[in-house]
């Protein structure tokens, strides 16, 4: 989903978010530093008692407010938060500060705040005149200066409010440069959306904006059902995409379908589909609608017919594998690529499946991203096609005596990349093999990850297995590392499996597969997401380059105008 300049940038929040702990410390030795310059300059006799006096408690009162300001105006941040905000705002001033103390003109370092602070408090408020009120601290404070210490001196005052105004007006423009550049949405408002979804981990602002963007679909989910005397076997296959992150969308559908099914005879194994974030759905509610009218109608079963399992198989073309079961009427490939990775299967692979399956007299075909092994995602959708054909084409002999069990454990210890502790098996047996269908809540896994615990399974008896994740998002974007962590070998996880393993084995039993395809309208992303994500990496840019120059000019206008006031002084 991610490139690398747009998780270049997702990486850079690591900077502020890093320091926010020690911000406190760090915004007190600001003060503290300000303050020894000043008792120096004093020292060195370039400044009278007075002055250092007046100079010391004006920074104090500023540097102090500013936090609370910040607050004030941000009510959801927490205090250190907001002193993390003012470090940042005031920081690239000091240079200045320093600059300004050589000719007498103090008190410089707050006139680079509107830089940062009007577009900092337009994201963190959405409110134009909030942020405007940035400007509005800048003047008070350089006011404050004018009438304490330099006592309207003519040219401290001409020299102070050139260096006032540059910031300002730079700021004005780039501000509204940047609100033009999407018509159809505010990116300050979806700026705003996103730091509180994940300040607050509120998603009502950020799920309005999906839900704008969003377009009624028909989801399909294409569905399995193993039903022997004591519980029935879900196994679902979703044409939506688990994300965008935490709670978020359709983030926590697996866990949804887990919850819902609790109190039933149920066990669902919600699998990931075709498709990335363009098939998001658009809001936490409208998931959990979505997940309500399946499980009404798996309770139902009035859309369901019985069919005929035949024995699952594996296929492979070139770096792709296909674990494979088909029914009279359907077909499942869950494909792998366990030597470079993927990521996010495209959705036209999914499509393409059902065109092809057509000449093969199916009338469904599901395509299964099992996305265990972390890689860059394969774009391209014709090169799916060889596998798909080879998985439709090769046939085998129906299952006899079919018998379905299942196993769920808990991995005891800390595991990374993993959402849910809870792993989950399904083992299909048909005469005397056995197949283990390995479920982790997890975004993908590393490298090994999957061949142990394919090894785990065949070597208690399995004939093939395969590992799914089910790209789980609630644990995305916790941190800005990385926007996901994938799951880690572990001899926790593997114990885990093992144990789920031998419960799936010990509890199979004579099972009946009926199968259905299920369409529910709901309203998902679409196409729009990635608009918005090209949006989002082209704003990033704007704004380092506008950080960069607009800092860089106002510093050499400072030096200039200090350096021609130490030259006709």
């Amino acid at each position: 989903m991610l490139d690398e300049k747009a998780l270049k940038y997702y990486r850079a929040l690591r900077i502020p978010s890093s320091l926010s702990r020690p911000s406190k410390y760090l915004y007190a030795l600001v003060l503290m530093v300000l303050i020894l310059i000043y008792v120096l300059l004093w020292y060195t006799d370039r400044l009278n008692i007075n002055e250092m006096v007046s100079v010391s408690i004006i920074h104090t009162m500023l540097i102090t407010f500013l936090p609370l300001y910040v607050k004030l105006l941000i009510s959801y941040t927490r205090t250190r938060q907001a002193i993390n905000i003012a470090f940042f705002l005031l920081v690239p001033g000091v240079p200045l500060e320093l600059l300004g103390a050589l000719v007498r003109i103090y008190g410089l370092v707050y006139i680079v705040i509107p830089l940062l602070g009007v577009i900092v408090l337009r994201s963190f408020t959405g409110s134009r005149y909030k942020s405007y009120t940035t400007i509005i601290y800048a003047l008070i404070a350089e006011l404050l200066f004018m009438i304490f210490v330099d006592r309207f001196t003519f040219y401290r005052i001409v020299v102070r409010l050139i260096l006032l105004v540059s910031p300002i007006a730079i700021s004005l423009y780039f501000v509204k440069i940047i609100s033009s550049s999407y018509r159809e949405l505010d990116i300050f408002k979806i700026a705003n959306a996103w730091i509180k979804s994940m300040l607050l981990n509120t998603d009502e602002d950020f799920s309005s904006i999906l839900n704008f963007v969003g377009q009624e679909s028909n989801i399909v989910t294409h569905t399995v059902l193993f039903k022997t005397k004591s519980k029935t076997i879900a196994y679902l296959v979703p044409e939506i995409h688990f994300g965008p992150f935490r709670n978020v969308g359709s983030s926590a559908v697996p866990h949804m379908f887990d919850q819902l099914t609790r109190n039933t005879n149920i066990v669902p194994l919600v699998f990931h589909g075709a498709g990335s974030h363009e098939r998001n759905i658009v809001s936490s509610n409208e998931s959990e609608r979505y997940v309500k009218e399946i499980v009404n109608r798996l309770n139902s079963m009035n859309e369901f017919t019985e069919d005929i399992l035949y024995k699952p198989f594996r296929v492979h073309d070139n770096h792709f594998e296909a674990f494979v079961f088909q029914t009279n009427i359907a077909s499942f490939i869950a494909i792998s690529t366990p030597i470079v990775g993927n990521d996010d299967i495209p959705f036209e692979v999914q499509l393409r499946a059902l065109e092809l399956g057509k000449i093969y007299g199916l009338r469904d075909v599901a395509i299964i991203d099992c996305h265990n092994v972390k890689g860059t995602p394969i774009e391209n959708s014709n090169a799916y096609e060889n596998i798909i054909l080879s998985s439709l084409s090769r046939s085998t002999g129906i299952c006899k005596g079919l018998g379905v069990g299942y196993g769920e454990a808990y991995v005891k210890g800390y595991v990374g990349g993993l959402c849910s502790n809870k792993v989950k098996v399904l083992t299909i047996r048909c005469e005397d093999s056995l197949y283990a269908i390995i479920y982790l809540y997890g975004n993908n896994a590393l490298i090994g990850v999957r061949e142990a615990l394919r090894k785990l399974a065949m070597d208690m008896g399995y004939t093939d297995a395969e590992i799914f994740t089910a790209d789980d998002h609630t644990c995305s974007g916790i941190t800005f590392r990385e926007p996901y962590q994938a799951i880690e070998l572990n001899l926790h996880l593997v114990k885990a499996v093992e144990s789920a393993l031998k419960m799936s084995l010990s509890s199979i039993e004579d099972a009946t597969v009926y199968s259905s395809k299920i369409v529910v309208k709901s309203k998902i992303v679409g196409q729009k997401i990635f608009e918005l994500l090209e949006l989002a990496k082209l704003i990033s840019q704007k704004i380092v380059k506008y950080l960069l120059a607009s800092f860089s000019l106002v510093y050499i206008l400072t030096l200039t105008l200090c350096l021609t006031t130490v030259l006709f002084s």
